[in-house]
């Protein structure tokens, strides 16, 4: 429901951190506990079956051809971001702090 990690690794990433947390909710967690949790952080994620196709599409296409020939259909993802446009954003922040605690 968010970002789960963002690690800051340079000086240039640390000066992003006052800005960071004026923004997010940001905790300092040991680099153990973050890798047991995101498998990426331990080994790549293994290519798509579609991702040569994919690749090949990229160099000859439109980015707006790509984007619809290769998004997931989510018919209950786009049906909530329809509703959410339709319902006031003190509702919405009340639906969610009331059903995720937030």
């Amino acid at each position: 429901n968010g970002i789960s990690v963002c690690m800051l690794n340079n000086e240039k990433a640390l000066k992003l951190k006052g800005v960071l947390e004026q923004n997010m909710t940001i905790e300092e967690v040991d680099y153990n506990i973050v890798v047991n949790g995101n498998t990426c952080l331990r080994h790549p994620t293994e290519k798509g079956k579609k991702w040569d196709r994919y690749m090949e599409a990229y160099k000859n296409d439109k980015i707006e051809d790509l984007a619809t020939r290769y998004r997931k259909s989510n018919v209950k993802g786009r049906l909530r971001s329809k509703i959410k446009l339709l319902i006031p954003l003190k509702w919405v922040d009340a639906i969610k702090k009331r059903v995720y605690g937030r």
